[in-house]
């Protein structure tokens, strides 16, 4: 049997292997007409990198597609947009929108990254010092049918047997960060960037409990809208060639990053 350390080189060298192959591939398309396409992105989270970086370097231009980003803070609203008004044609979110958008006519396309580490149950200072509450009634701030309300209930029904989710005080993001900052709220959940801001400036807050604490297994996805793909289907499989700078960037630059503080005891 290989052991861990074998087996996790073997993946990094499919996946470099892959990247090359993906480059070489991007520079010998042919020139042609650009089409159009409207891609959905977070601010600042990992599975748009590879993004960002086609963009920097004219990838995408040599695969024939014009890009258009439309910025989402959240992965509810963002399958909202394109199933209600075909606001976008491909995009990246968590696993729960990915799987609300499956409903919607929103197929998902690839696997980008494993976000369990940085979907996560973070408190302020006053949350931090009191954790865990012998009250399971307290409140805790949650962006809805995200990935973080999947890891959030997770690591309360693993802690409580009788925590409700009714305690639940649904906000965006930033609201999130508003809510700890000021100590409206002393608990809630988010992803990176979003938990980093946190950590970083909010004194003395810390991560409780995540997703890779409690074996809740939160990947993030690319998404297509499925009349988009059938109709523009070269588009579609053109864009595929950058899925291996996802598995690269997951075991080269991002691991050690991935979870900067440690939970609370």
């Amino acid at each position: 049997m290989l052991s861990k350390s074998s087996t996790s080189q073997i993946l990094h060298k499919h996946a470099l292997a892959a990247v090359v192959l993906a480059l070489f591939m991007l520079s010998s398309q042919v020139n042609a007409a650009l089409e159009p396409i409207n891609v959905s992105i977070q601010p600042a989270v990992f599975w748009a990198v590879p993004f960002w970086i086609a963009l920097q370097e004219g990838f995408f231009e040599e695969l024939g597609l014009a890009i258009n980003y439309e910025v989402f803070t959240s992965g509810a609203p963002q399958v909202a947009a394109a199933a209600d008004s075909k606001a976008w044609d491909v995009g990246g979110a968590g696993c729960v929108p990915n799987i609300i958008g499956g409903t919607q006519g929103i197929q998902l396309m690839a696997i980008s990254d494993d976000a369990s580490a940085t979907s996560a149950l973070v408190g302020n200072a006053a949350g931090a010092s009191a954790w865990p509450p012998d009250d399971p009634s307290f409140p805790v701030a949650i962006t809805p049918n995200s990935t973080v309300h999947y890891a959030a209930l997770k690591c309360l029904d693993d802690l409580y047997t009788n925590y409700s989710s009714s305690n639940f005080v649904y906000q965006p993001p930033a609201e999130v960060i508003t809510s700890l900052t000021e100590g409206t709220l002393d608990y809630g959940s988010l992803w990176a960037p979003n938990l980093y801001t946190v950590l970083d400036t909010v004194e003395g807050s810390d991560i409780l409990c995540s997703g890779d604490h409690v074996g809740a297994i939160v990947p993030e996805g690319i998404m297509v809208r499925e009349e988009y793909g059938v109709r523009t289907l070269n588009a579609v499989v053109s864009l595929m060639l950058l899925i291996p700078l996802f598995s690269f960037f997951q075991h080269y630059n991002i691991q050690p990053l991935l979870v900067p503080h440690n939970p609370v005891d």
